[in-house]
């Protein structure tokens, strides 16, 4: 998967690399059942740029934190039909 490869190739450590997987697979729970399953790989790709994103911005010692702000960042450019639950 495109989104699986942008966290894997991040140029962080490997337990770092690891917890952006995790804030992302934590921030996906939340957002999957907004998403149509026609949009699933591109929505996984933005969603794994903003958590990208996010990391360079707030670090990775803060996960909860990471993982809301890349949920608010996704909501811009990625309108759910449901909420997106932080």
């Amino acid at each position: 998967m495109k989104a699986q490869e942008l966290l894997d190739g991040a140029a962080y450590a490997l337990e770092d690399v690891k917890a952006l997987g995790k804030a992302f697979d934590e921030a996906w729970a939340g957002v999957d059942s907004a998403v149509t399953s026609v949009d699933v790989e591109d929505a996984r790709v933005i969603l794994a740029q903003a958590v990208l994103a996010q990391a360079a911005q707030l670090g990775l010692s803060d996960l909860a934190a990471l993982k809301a702000g890349a949920l608010q960042e996704f909501s811009k450019h990625y309108p759910p039909t449901k909420p997106v639950v932080p």
